[in-house]
């Protein structure tokens, strides 16, 4: 779950979604099914991730807040504790993939080395590292799915 929640994983989906009307469709298919996992820095990244989404949840919770209220809030310099936790896991997945941790904070830069190697119209065609089917977690999964090895083939 801390690879999904990363800036990184967020530029692939933009990269290989689609749009609907003037979002962006992030699909099973094309954003998640594509995805090029990293291979290394697991535990950093679990570590992380278990950290941001705990604080993520006790913040929603005393504030009686949802998600997009969160994030709006910090983006408005609300939470920075949280701010530097997601700061700390794009470090964690950078890393993962070989990269330096400033990599994490260059929007020109965090889209994986896959996606950037290939013209735009065939990282929509193309499947780079699929993952296997059902491996979307619901929500009463996500604690086992943190803890299981990084998936890909």
């Amino acid at each position: 779950m801390g690879t999904l929640t990363s800036r990184i994983h967020t530029a692939w989906g933009e990269a290989q979604g689609s749009t609907l009307e003037d979002r962006i469709r992030y699909t099973p298919k094309t954003s998640f099914g594509t995805f090029p996992w990293p291979s290394g820095n697991r535990d950093a990244i679990g570590d992380v991730g278990r950290r941001l989404i705990a604080r993520r949840g006790e913040i929603c919770v005393e504030q009686n807040i949802g998600l997009t209220k969160l994030y709006n809030q910090m983006d408005d310099g609300a939470w920075k504790d949280l701010r530097d936790l997601h700061r700390e896991l794009d470090e964690a997945v950078a890393v993962a993939y070989g990269w330096p941790k400033s990599v994490a904070h260059d929007p020109k830069r965090v889209e994986p080395p896959a996606a950037r190697a290939q013209p735009r119209d065939r990282r929509r065609r193309d499947r780079v590292r699929p993952v296997p089917r059902g491996l979307i977690p619901s929500s009463d999964r996500v604690a086992e799915w943190l803890d299981s090895p990084v998936q890909g083939p």
